[in-house]
């Protein structure tokens, strides 16, 4: 019993890093999208383009523990 434990608990810290660094890439990621979106907004792409990518933020939810 005691044995099965320390393999779940080893398997979900292995989880949350692999949460971790999924969500520091998909952060990276976002920051590009936003620049790009930035320069566009700059050059007078349309607004509703930029309103269009706000949804993304929500990636930031995910925070290192």
């Amino acid at each position: 019993g005691a044995h099965n434990s320390e393999v779940t608990r080893s398997k979900r810290v292995a989880g949350m890093i692999t949460i971790q660094l999924l969500c520091r890439s998909s952060t990276r990621l976002h920051m590009d999208t936003l620049n790009r979106h930035g320069a566009e907004a700059a050059r007078g792409a349309h607004n509703s383009e930029v309103t269009g990518s706000k949804p993304v933020a929500g990636i930031f939810v995910c925070k290192p523990l």
